[in-house]
């Protein structure tokens, strides 16, 4: 077996999954994970728009990575705006994104080459692909979402649970909302990546359902969320090295996920009913 080659996927996931333990408690403190959903399936808008760049105006530098990049942050910065400035319904907004950069997307890619292009390879993924420019650029985002978030760590503890409490405590509650957005599009963009867009709902939802269940600090809960994440992902690589090619993609890690937080969930309440 090549395991010098499982070296990129390793690492590759290992990203993932801190990206999971850093970003995803807080989603689930603040009952975010439909916008991490509206924000994952919008940089179909920009994997689109570098396909149609490419196409008509030669803009090789212009790849899927930086144009999935630009539409998370993109859509992250409208959803901080829209949410924070205006009294617009929050579910309307998502769904707008979620839908809007996704369709956007699918156009742009027709415009471009004449047909939708392989998008089943943008929604799953596989760890199995990544090399050494992959983890680089996987690095680079993960260290500035690490540099958005633990620095203001406190504070986006406090508006995640209770923003009228942060207010009159004197965190500017729209800063810190526009602060995680951010961070929070650099994380989706991390791990879709190499895992897909499915990827990215997955590792930002699931392990930290999971560690909720039995972890009551948020240290703990991005502790947890990240050994799941990391377990998860090392065991797909595995399946796919040894069992079947296919099983390296995103669906085996999603499986993975949901039977943790299915069992953490019924492990919990099992407590519940025998206390």
């Amino acid at each position: 077996m090549d395991y010098a080659g499982l070296l990129f996927p390793i690492a590759a996931s290992a990203l993932a999954a801190a990206a999971s333990g850093l970003i995803g408690p807080f989603v689930l403190a603040r009952r975010a994970t439909y916008a991490a959903g509206a924000v994952s399936h919008s940089m179909m808008g920009g994997i689109g728009l570098a396909a149609f760049c490419a196409s008509r105006f030669g803009w090789e530098w212009f790849t899927p990575f930086w144009g999935a990049l630009l539409a998370a942050l993109a859509a992250a910065a409208a959803l901080s705006l829209i949410t924070g400035k205006t009294n617009a319904r929050i579910d309307a907004v998502l769904s707008g994104i979620w839908t809007g950069g996704f369709a956007t997307g699918i156009v742009l890619m027709v415009a471009a080459t004449g047909e939708e292009g392989d998008v089943e390879e943008y929604l799953l993924g596989s760890l199995m692909e990544a090399d050494g420019t992959v983890v680089v650029k996987m690095s680079v985002l993960a260290a500035v979402s690490a540099m958005a978030i633990l620095p203001g760590y406190n504070k986006l503890l406090a508006v995640s649970f209770d923003k009228r409490l942060a207010a009159l405590r004197g965190v500017n509650v729209v800063f810190w909302d526009a602060v995680f957005s951010m961070a929070t599009a650099l994380a989706v963009a991390l791990i879709a990546h190499t895992g897909g867009i499915l990827m990215a709902i997955a590792l930002l939802t699931l392990p930290a359902a999971a560690s909720s269940q039995f972890c009551g600090s948020m240290r703990r809960q991005m502790a947890f969320s990240f050994l799941f994440a990391f377990c998860a992902g090392i065991a797909g690589i595995a399946a796919g090295k040894t069992v079947n090619p296919l099983f390296s993609s995103a669906a085996s890690v999603f499986f993975l996920l949901a039977v943790c937080a299915a069992a953490a969930f019924v492990s919990k309440t099992r407590r519940a009913c025998h206390g």
